[in-house]
């Protein structure tokens, strides 16, 4: 992918009336309304068997463990408002649930609209002895960003992540530490990278307004992630990518993804 990603995007959404779709809205529906704290992982797995069944060759692609390959897409889970947290479960106000999922890969995008249709209408087998299945699908709109500061909402938390490769341990950084910034900034250099989008991360800024810190239990780990809305500042063409993408580290795996306000 290259810097021509922006033009592209913004020349598709003038023939949109502004916007383009470059998320997904999918409605699922549980059979009974208790699912695992944990639930991401349940998630994942749903959209690894939509692709696995409509394009193995992509799939494979996508998943190889040897190379590590950095996915193009971010997702959110929206639970009923109302539902209780208890120890190890979730209990939803509802048997609904929403899922947004957004990518800056438009081919990605594709793929995963077409593997999600084949899915259905289709059980899924879900943890605590539960059944997921997708009832319907949407796309959502997007506008690019023309400003170089916006204000943002966290859909899904938001995960960065030093790695120490001398002692082979993770630290996670969250919105009040000193180093908040700074490693917003290394995470995403480190992205566009992979990503190989030449794209100038050094005016890159976030700032919190209204953010906290909640602890996310999940891949057989905890670990500390910053919630909330935030102040995201830079040039409008990284800023608009990361709104596709979404933010920060283990953003495939349900973190990351955020709305303009």
């Amino acid at each position: 992918m290259k810097v021509e990603f922006y033009n592209k995007i913004i020349k598709m959404g003038r023939k949109n009336k502004g916007g383009d779709f470059m998320r997904l809205k999918l409605l699922y529906e549980f059979e009974h309304p208790e699912i695992p704290v944990s639930y991401r992982r349940a998630i994942m797995s749903f959209i690894k068997k939509a692709l696995c069944e409509y394009d193995q060759k992509r799939f494979d692609n996508l998943y190889d463990q040897f190379a590590c390959k950095r996915k193009s897409y971010s997702f959110a889970v929206s639970l009923p408002p109302g539902s209780r947290f208890l120890k190890d479960r979730i209990h939803l106000n509802g048997n609904s649930v929403t899922l947004y999922l957004s990518t800056a890969d438009f081919s990605d995008l594709i793929l995963l609209y077409n593997a999600f249709m084949e899915q259905v209408n289709k059980p899924f087998l879900f943890p605590l002895q539960n059944k997921l299945t997708l009832k319907k699908i949407d796309n959502i709109n997007v506008q690019p960003i023309f400003a170089d500061s916006v204000d943002i909402r966290m859909l899904s938390p938001l995960v960065l992540r030093n790695h120490d490769r001398e002692t082979n341990k993770d630290q996670y950084v969250i919105f009040s530490d000193s180093n908040f910034n700074e490693q917003f900034k290394s995470v995403t250099s480190n992205m566009l990278k992979d990503m190989q989008m030449n794209y100038d991360s050094e005016s890159l800024m976030i700032e919190p307004v209204q953010a906290k810190k909640t602890v996310i239990s999940e891949f057989d780990t905890c670990f500390a992630v910053s919630i909330g809305n935030f102040r995201l500042s830079g040039d409008p063409k990284l800023l608009t990518f990361l709104q596709y993408s979404g933010a920060g580290v283990r953003r495939s795996q349900g973190f990351g993804l955020f709305k303009v306000l």
